[in-house]
């Protein structure tokens, strides 16, 4: 079982290009229960998540497909 919550959005200081800018930041938390997956699952699960997450169209793209039958 894999929970996902969503904080509030909220502009917080991040650095981009070494110069501190302030950006709309949310918190995402993904919790598993390891009594039905490993940690090692877990790690699969998350990187794909964060990936889609920077590049939603990764998810339609061709390259996005053949990716997820790489992993």
């Amino acid at each position: 079982m894999l929970i996902v919550t969503a904080g509030a959005i909220a502009k917080r200081p991040v650095l981009e290009e070494d110069q501190p800018k302030i950006r709309n930041v949310i918190n995402i938390t993904l919790s598993l229960d390891h009594r039905y997956t490993d940690g090692a699952r877990a790690v699969v699960i998350y990187q794909r998540f964060y990936r889609y997450l920077h590049d939603p169209e990764k998810m339609i793209r061709e390259d996005g497909d053949k990716e997820n039958a790489a992993t």
